[in-house]
């Protein structure tokens, strides 16, 4: 592959919508959580909060626990973070939408800015247990709705999607299997991620 980056410009009244996706690589009690901010254009800006790790260092959760990895914020557009675990990763995908309004969403997005801020200022290591993508989405949705608390599925990530929905975040007018099931993206084999990624996970899903 080869590196590709480019410069971008939103408007944060236009943001209207925010996305979870949970992504899992092997069994079901670990998943990793990342947002996606969806703005009036149809466009979509995803941040993952990740390890930000040296080349050829390799990830492990145990040394996560021991200050082995500083922590990052990730912006990319959904070709980027999503794509790649659902097209190059065949990992499990899901994405659900947020029930919230254009407003706390846009709190959101703002009070994620003003980690991210801080962040490059006074770096911070990664921690496994209190200090990771999970956990920080946590933070950030406490931080605009003072009634979300910290839950036992915060920490096993892949049941955070349940917690969202028991906070009635989610479409809680189906059971949470169906939604799940609803929201598993599902791409060809073959599938490319073309401009129109975006719209065809919302179709797919």
């Amino acid at each position: 592959y080869l590196p590709s980056w480019y410069d971008d410009e939103f408007t944060i009244d236009e943001l209207t919508s925010v996305d979870v996706i949970s992504s899992y690589w092997s069994g079901d009690s670990i998943a990793h959580l990342f947002l996606s901010f969806g703005f009036k254009d149809g466009r979509h800006l995803a941040i993952s909060i990740e390890t930000r790790r040296r080349i050829n260092q390799i990830y492990s959760t145990w040394r996560g626990f021991f200050k082995h990895y500083t922590l990052t914020y990730v912006l990319a557009d959904e070709r980027d973070l999503i794509g790649v675990r659902t097209d190059v990763r065949k990992e499990r995908v899901y994405l659900y939408s947020v029930k919230i309004p254009a407003e706390t969403a846009q709190a959101l997005f703002i009070n994620y800015l003003g980690r991210i801020e801080k962040l490059s200022l006074k770096p911070e290591f990664y921690n496994t247990f209190n200090n990771n993508c999970t956990t920080n989405i946590l933070h950030h949705a406490a931080s605009v709705s003072p009634s979300i608390k910290f839950n036992w599925k915060v920490l096993v990530s892949g049941y955070a999607d349940k917690y969202i929905y028991e906070l009635g975040l989610l479409d809680n007018d189906l059971p949470f299997k169906k939604l799940k099931e609803r929201s598993l993206i599902r791409r060809p084999y073959d599938a490319v991620i073309a401009d129109d990624y975006s719209k065809s996970i919302r179709l797919s899903s």
